[in-house]
């Protein structure tokens, strides 16, 4: 309370003194005029002393305060600028006789070593004389000096500050000191050079650049000098174009709608053309962004001439169709050649292998044999070139099917090992417990490849044995990781010879072609095979001891239960149904039809002949036919126009190509067209009966079943999972009857709705006991069911039921035998 009243006082003294003052002299002055006595007198003038010296005290603290507050203020101001500014002071001639902390710490000099130093100890010598002598003439005259200075610090770097240089005048206007104020602009400069390069990369660049307004008239605001020698025309007058001065692909009309999505994506690629010089018209690939400039949206972008890169799009395409077109002819060149050598192969091996069934003497039986070989061997040759073919081409596809790796092994194993022990050399078999029993891949060229490695280990061996040898290197998951080895005891292979056997048409030595025969394409097809399987055959040998030929590769493990063999029939205590078939055959070659007609007619089938296409397809809808076999080329109309003919007119028939040529794409093409089937010429006796079972189920016109062979389901049943068995035996035992009454009763109805779904439900449930008539039959029941022929239903369905019932006989016996 007393400061507060002591601040009042203070502060109405301040305000009032003067008042204070004028009133304490006319108080003593009236005190003097009324004072009669002496020691009044004395006393009237030491309290005139007293007031004074009172005013005089509070005067010289007021005083004394503003002064402090004046150098608190200097100091606040001091501390500002020392944060902020680089400060110095100098005399006239430039003598520093002041710095501040800032100073110090931006010069690196020490304070010691500045003053007294002339102001020249931080010249960087980036200016030129000129720039100092009007510096000094502006401060000798007086005036304030503003500017930008590089100086160079302590250890030479340089540092850029904006300067004011204030002179101090004397009395005479004169100079005395000069003060500089300086502001540490390094960092300003260097982003100024730095945009002034980028400025000059951007000029200078190779690259047309250009800034564009984002308003609707689209002006162009700056292009470099690579944008205006892309153009052709002057800078200024490509300054006032806009969009579609430039680009004939947009209207003036079209701006607005431009620019609005120019707006919406930021980044852009755009491909189109430019307008230059002398109205040329070039392709151009633009990048386009959104910027800030002058505190306006623009677009930045830069262009690039592509007509080079589009020069080579088109010869690229020109050249991909120029090698697709070669790759066609070539491939038409093998379907030429692969017909025009198999056609007359065909007539070759087929007349031969009906000669060899006849009566001949021991000597015509001789020469037959020797011809067969021969043409053996030459179609093994045909068949490399033609697989090595495809494999350039990249036409050769893999299959992935199930298959029995043991039985693929075994079978393969037990074919060569009739040869080889023609030289007395043993071959054995050796599987690792742990290898999986079914697999998934192309079982006919793993056979391919392992009957390559074993034959060449055969040929290539005089005594001891050739093992094949699988083992598992690792599973995970649903896969399998397999090494198989082809190991002999040959002659081996050099090691200078060894990086090169796996080339085509490559032998080790150029004797050996002399002495063992052969392509040199085997190791070449199976090398590649391999690769496709996605492993790498490899080979280590040593001259004298022999050769192990190996690779690794991986298998998806497929289901046991479903399980097929390797040659695509099913497992050995399977036997299929045998049938009679009225067949088409439609071949235009004399010495082929002999040989497909001598055939039919050993299996007991009828056959109708047509010589070409058109007949084929008058006959077929004259008369219903069980299977047509179609030859491919041929005059008039070749096979495949007539089978897209008689699908046409609904004919469900299936139909199976016999043709000369053997590539994939020609399958294809037989599928695409409409058949069921493919057999390749030379026609091989097994592989087109094969090809006639598989039609039979489906077949169901005149086709009648054949007194077959007794079944023996207990064998298959042995042969299946126990497992599953055991799980659904009863189950099947017990619901069989009543299927077996849903399918007659759909067959009476004939309600092909309900028939497919028994017959499929059944066929499932059987394939779990490998019982192949039954399946076989279902199969046949939903061929009619869904085709709606019922004519061979009820035979078909009376034949199902006794299979179905000696089925459950050894299923009943079978479950009673574990216990069941």
């Amino acid at each position: 309370m007393m400061m507060a009243t002591d601040d009042r006082m203070k502060t109405n003294f301040r305000k009032n003194w003067k008042h204070l003052l004028g009133w304490l002299l006319a108080a003593l002055l009236l005190l003097l005029m009324s004072v009669e006595s002496r020691p009044m007198l004395l006393f009237a003038v030491a309290l005139a002393m007293m007031s004074y010296a009172t005013f005089a005290f509070y005067r010289m603290r007021m005083l004394r305060e503003q002064a402090q507050q004046a150098l608190n203020e200097l100091k606040n101001q001091k501390i500002a600028m020392d944060e902020h500014a680089i400060v110095s002071i100098t005399d006239v001639r430039g003598n520093i006789i002041y710095v501040n902390r800032r100073f110090i710490e931006t010069s690196q000099y020490g304070e010691a070593e500045l003053l007294g130093q002339n102001h020249r100890i931080v010249n960087s010598a980036y200016h030129p004389q000129e720039f100092f002598r009007e510096m000094w003439q502006t401060i000798a005259g007086g005036k304030v000096w503003h500017g930008e200075i590089c100086n160079r610090a302590k250890d030479g770097s340089h540092y850029w500050v904006a300067s004011t240089i204030v002179p101090f005048l004397d009395e005479r206007g004169k100079p005395y000191q000069y003060v500089s104020v300086r502001t540490d602009i390094s960092e300003r400069k260097r982003a100024e050079e730095d945009l002034e390069l980028y400025k000059l990369m951007i000029e200078k660049s190779g690259d047309p650049f250009f800034l564009i307004d984002d308003d609707d008239n689209c002006h162009m605001i700056y292009v470099n000098e690579a944008a205006v020698r892309h153009f052709g025309a002057p800078r200024e007058e490509i300054l006032t174009w806009r969009i579609p001065d430039w680009d004939p692909n947009f209207s003036y009309e079209m701006l607005p709608q431009h620019v609005e999505k120019m707006r919406k994506v930021k980044n852009q690629f755009i491909e189109t053309t430019h307008r230059v010089k002398d109205g040329q018209v070039v392709p151009v690939e633009i990048s386009l962004n959104i910027v800030k400039y002058k505190d306006t949206t623009c677009h930045f972008g830069y262009f690039k001439d592509i007509s080079g890169r589009k020069r080579a799009e088109r010869e690229l395409i020109a050249a991909k169709e120029t090698a697709e077109a070669a790759s066609r002819a070539k491939g038409e060149f093998l379907a030429v050649m692969s017909h025009e050598i198999r056609t007359p192969m065909n007539g070759i091996l087929g007349m031969t292998e009906l000669a060899l069934d006849t009566e001949l003497s021991d000597a015509q039986r001789e020469y037959l044999g020797l011809v067969k070989s021969s043409a053996d061997a030459l179609l093994v040759i045909i068949n490399d070139i033609l697989d090595f073919s495809k494999i350039g081409a990249g036409k050769m596809e893999l299959e992935q099917s199930p298959f029995d790796l043991r039985e693929l092994f075994k079978s393969t194993a037990k074919i060569l090992a009739v040869r080889a022990a023609q030289k007395d050399v043993a071959v054995v078999c050796h599987i690792t417990d742990d290898v999986p029993q079914v697999l998934v891949g192309d079982p006919g060229r793993l056979r391919q490849v392992l009957t390559n490695l074993l034959g060449n280990a055969i040929k290539f061996s005089h005594r001891g044995e050739v093992s094949l040898r699988v083992k598992v290197l690792d599973r995970a998951g649903d896969n399998v990781r397999l090494r198989i080895e082809v190991a002999d005891q040959g002659i081996g292979i050099p090691a200078d010879k060894l990086d090169y056997i796996f080339e085509a048409f490559s032998q080790a030595d150029t004797s050996t072609t002399r002495q063992y025969g052969g392509t040199g394409l085997g190791l070449a097809i199976s090398s590649q095979l391999v690769a496709a399987m996605g492993g790498r055959l490899a080979v280590e040998s040593e001259p004298g001891l022999g050769s192990v030929f190996g690779f690794e590769v991986e298998f998806p493990v497929g289901d046991a239960t479903f399980v097929e063999s390797a040659a695509g029939k099913p497992m050995p205590a399977v036997q299929e149904m045998a049938v009679r078939l009225n067949v088409l055959l439609v071949e235009d070659n004399a010495v082929n039809r002999k040989v497909a007609l001598t055939l039919l007619d050993r299996w007991g089938h009828r056959v109708t002949v047509a010589h070409n296409g058109r007949e084929a397809v008058e006959l077929g809808g004259a008369q219903n036919f069980d299977v047509i076999l179609m030859d491919m080329l041929m005059p008039e109309m070749d096979g495949l126009e007539a089978t897209r003919r008689i699908r046409e007119r609904g004919d469900a028939v299936p139909i199976v190509a016999m043709t000369a040529n053997a590539t994939e794409e020609d399958r294809q093409r037989c599928l695409d067209a409409g058949m069921n089937d493919f057999v390749s010429k030379p026609m091989v006796a097994d592989d087109l009966r094969a090809a006639l079972q598989s039609i039979a189920p489906r077949s169901f016109g005149i086709v009648q079943a054949v007194e077959a062979e007794t079944f023996d389901y207990a064998a298959a049943i042995r042969n299946a999972d126990p497992d599953v068995v055991e799980s659904i035996g009863h189950a099947f035992i017990e619901s069989c009857e009543s299927q077996l009454a849903d399918i007659a009763a759909a067959i009476a109805g004939q309600d092909g709705v309900v028939l497919l779904r028994s017959a499929h439900t059944l066929r499932g449930l059987a394939g779990y006991f490998n019982a192949a008539p039954v399946v076989a039959l279902a199969r046949r029941l939903e061929g009619i069911a869904e085709q709606g022929d019922w004519g061979a239903a009820v035979d078909v369905e009376a034949a199902l039921r006794r299979e179905v019932l000696a089925l459950n006989d050894a299923l009943a016996l079978y479950l009673a035998g574990q216990g069941g």
